[in-house]
């Protein structure tokens, strides 16, 4: 006949066996945070620095400065219907090249990193 050891709740013994209970209740019960499909969101860009230039005509060439710029993925201009994307490209050192879209109208460049977007200064279509 087999005889069951008494199990003590006591001290290390009920610690171990709540803090066990605890994670497989996250695993089995929480399946999006302990899952492997959780996204990484790198810092934001923070376009603090200058446009250059404030302003021109569509066609133009604008540069923009700012910390985190290397996490740009795309960038948007205001149109009169909403907003478009258009060609860019990361120079370096804090600075992104941008192409001004044929339709685009005066405001901010949105530049879209993987998380939360960032808007530069104001820039007024010529």
């Amino acid at each position: 006949m087999r005889r069951h050891l008494p199990l003590r709740w006591t001290g290390l013994g009920r610690v171990l066996a709540l803090a066990i209970a605890a994670a497989v209740a996250v695993v089995l019960l929480l399946p999006g945070t302990a899952s492997s499909k959780r996204t990484f969101c790198p810092p934001p860009p923070r376009p603090d620095g200058p446009v250059v230039p404030k302003q021109g005509p569509p066609g133009a060439i604008v540069e923009a400065h700012g910390s985190k710029m290397s996490n740009v993925i795309s960038v948007s201009f205001k149109m009169k219907g909403g907003w478009e994307y258009t060609d860019w490209g990361y120079l370096g050192n804090g600075w992104i090249v941008i192409l001004v879209p044929p339709d685009a109208v005066t405001g901010p460049i949105v530049l879209n990193p993987d998380c939360v977007p960032a808007q530069t200064q104001k820039f007024k279509v010529t």
